[in-house]
């Protein structure tokens, strides 16, 4: 499988979800990525901002 095909298929799955937990454990998971790919973006956000990010 292709990442296309597979990022859809998980876009698809998330569609689906309507718990609010994990909806938020899946935010936090892609803000982590993120920070751990892209120091330099997380570096340029105000605290509150990282806040908002980390804890909703």
């Amino acid at each position: 499988m292709d990442i296309e095909k597979e990022i859809e298929a998980l876009n698809t799955e998330i569609g689906k979800i309507e718990d609010p937990v994990f909806i938020k454990a899946i935010k936090g998971m892609l803000v982590y990525h993120k920070k751990s790919r892209q120091p330099e973006w997380w570096d340029t956000l105000s605290e509150e901002e990282k806040q908002k990010l980390v804890y909703g």
